[in-house]
């Protein structure tokens, strides 16, 4: 009797407590979830097209800001966004699309039609479906009257929006992002007298930094007058690093933060190389496949890497070959002509001042016999086979020439195919060997 009369009396006090935190529920929330989530929508709507001149956001790439940052302008009136940025040569280019703000858990912006700025850094690309991993919806956080808490709602980094003041004018703001970014070297050595204590490494391509002796890289931001890091980065020595001013764009001398510690342009020979200097027409001396010695002429121009802005450290070839191929795998393979023009890319690697060819060509066959083309560096052993690396230069400033650095001294063009039975395999096309380096053709 006690236990049915103890169970009785804790019944009614669960009731009593469910029914007191529904009280309370009700004291909290005088609207239902489904209302408020309706209300933060309409809210968050309201804000985003009360701001006459738009909103500017710092926007990361890469899952936990392993890419790189960038600067837009986002104005938005009642069904379109307008977006400019700094991923773009053109200061005056704006990109128009539809957006909305839809419901989640809670209200998330999204940019629901195609924005050439805003979709682009989010674009997946062959083979590698996450592409740049950066982010077009976003879950709103938190709204203040002149910010705007946001998180990509598939990689998860941060961004906020902040009010763009009616006086400033995007294209001069970005005009001065450019002035920095032209003023900015790719490596730097931080002394302490007349010792090199580290080396900051700046990728102006891929807008990350990294001092040398770390590991992994930290997206930063351009600002007028210098460049905002996104994480601290520390040198060997305990240097830490959250910002860098550009004291004078003439010599593309930084200091930091506190403005005591000088980051000073590596001088050495091969370092801080401007890419545009190898743009024109050069010629490659090599052996050919029937053994011939021959020089195939190489065109190469500036590179459009992130929508019309021109490549810090790709050019894009025009390869005009005149040997011939095989048609299959093996020594006994027929030869047959492959004259035509193929595509490849020459790149400068800012790490160690050396230039090498991509192992990639996006370029279809001109032969229309194979769709995708690989391009790698090729060396015979003693026993007649093929070594696969790259073919990489140094620049020789006594001539104008690249020569070859490696043991790599020739190359092959490689692709995928499908045989009769439906097997992949990698059929060499064509090869050369013995390459001394590039030659200028003098204008």
């Amino acid at each position: 009797m006690k236990k049915i009369l103890l169970s009785i009396l804790l019944i009614g006090a669960a009731a009593f407590s469910l029914q007191s935190c529904d009280d309370d529920d009700n004291d909290i929330f005088d609207k239902s979830a489904a209302v408020r989530i309706d209300d933060a929508v309409a809210e968050t709507k309201a804000l985003l097209v009360s701001s006459p001149n738009g909103w500017m956001m710092h926007y990361y790439t890469g899952r936990e800001y392993t890419g790189g940052g960038f600067t837009m302008f986002v104005k938005f009136d009642g069904s379109k966004a307008h977006a400019s940025s700094d991923i773009v040569a053109d200061v005056n280019m704006v990109s128009t699309s539809s957006y909305d703000v839809i419901k989640d858990q809670g209200p998330v912006l999204t940019f629901n039609t195609y924005n050439e700025i805003l979709h682009f850094l989010a674009q997946p690309y062959q083979g590698d479906v996450d592409g740049e991993e950066g982010d077009y919806e976003f879950i709103v956080q938190k709204i203040t009257d002149d910010a705007i808490y946001l998180k990509g709602k598939r990689f998860g980094n941060k961004f906020v929006m902040t009010r763009v003041p009616e006086s400033l004018n995007w294209a001069d703001y970005l005009t001065e992002l450019k002035k920095v970014d032209e003023a900015t070297a790719f490596l730097y050595l931080l002394q302490r007298g007349d010792q090199v204590v580290d080396s900051l490494i700046i990728d102006r391509d891929a807008h990350n930094i990294q001092f040398a002796s770390q590991t992994e890289t930290t997206p930063y931001y351009y600002v007028p007058g210098g460049i905002e890091i996104h994480t601290p980065i520390t040198a060997v020595d305990g240097t830490s690093v959250s910002s860098l001013h550009l004291v004078d764009a003439s010599s593309s001398k930084y200091t930091d933060q506190t403005g005591t510690v000088e980051f000073v342009k590596c001088e050495d020979d091969g370092f801080n190389m401007d890419i545009t200097q190898f743009a024109g027409e050069w010629t490659m001396t090599y052996t050919n496949m029937n053994r011939r010695t021959v020089s195939d002429k190489i065109l190469f121009e500036t590179y459009d890497e992130y929508i019309g802005k021109q490549s810090h450290t790709v050019l894009r070839g025009t390869f005009s070959y005149t040997g011939p191929a095989r048609a299959g795998i093996g020594p006994d393979a027929d030869l047959e002509d492959a004259a035509g023009d193929y595509n490849l890319f020459l790149m400068y690697d800012i790490r160690t001042g050396k230039l090498q060819f991509s192992h990639y060509s996006t370029s279809a066959d001109p032969t229309e016999k194979f769709d995708y083309l690989i391009f790698v560096g090729a060396s015979l052993d003693s026993e007649g086979y093929f070594n696969f690396g790259q073919v990489q230069f140094a620049y020789q400033k006594s001539t104008g020439n690249l020569v070859i650095d490696g043991s790599n001294n020739g190359f092959a063009y490689l692709n995928t195919y499908i045989d009769e039975e439906g097997d992949d395999g990698l059929a060499l096309r064509f090869y050369g060997l013995n390459i001394n380096g590039l030659k200028r053709v003098n204008k």
